[in-house]
């Protein structure tokens, strides 16, 4: 007679042989899964950690125009450290952004049909839609931004660099 023992799967009356076999492979396939799944989160932290290093300190800064207003009109930064200034016209009229820092940093403006490069001596015209990115570092100061267009003359702001 075979002595195969049985064993009884829980919540049922049927009584099946083990399957030594399976069990077997299924360690070595849980074992090769805990191992891959340790990999995979060394792998996940190393990234988190290199994104984390590489990730610049910049200071993101949006400046939306919405139709004869700049909003925030004012806001504040730390000096020596980079910002990101992005400046976005929302509203329906074009519009110039020009500043007390223009001389010296390289400016690109994003439409539709691409990035543009200019400077921001005499102020950048931004059509309904378009955005301006700057990247820079200042020195701290107070600097003002305005729309030079005539008619628009209350629209004006400040960084304070500090």
């Amino acid at each position: 007679m075979d002595t195969i023992a049985k064993s009884r799967v829980p919540g049922t009356n049927a009584s099946t042989p083990p399957d030594l076999p399976l069990q077997t492979g299924g360690k070595r396939l849980y074992s090769k899964l805990r191992v891959r799944g340790d990999s995979f989160i060394r792998c996940f932290l190393f990234l988190v950690f290199v994104l984390a290093a590489c990730s610049s300190e910049y200071q993101d800064v949006t400046i939306v125009i919405d139709d004869f207003r700049f909003s925030p009109a004012r806001f504040d930064v730390q000096a020596g450290q980079p910002m990101h200034l992005v400046v976005r016209n929302q509203g329906r009229e074009t519009h110039r952004f020009q500043t007390t820092f223009s001389a010296q940093h390289r400016v690109r403006v994003v439409s539709e049909s691409g990035p543009q490069a200019g400077s921001l001596e005499q102020g950048m015209s931004l059509a309904p839609g378009q955005r301006l990115e700057l990247d820079l570092t200042l020195p701290p100061g107070v600097y003002h931004f305005r729309c030079p267009i005539k008619g628009h003359r209350g629209m004006q702001g400040m960084i304070v660099v500090s």
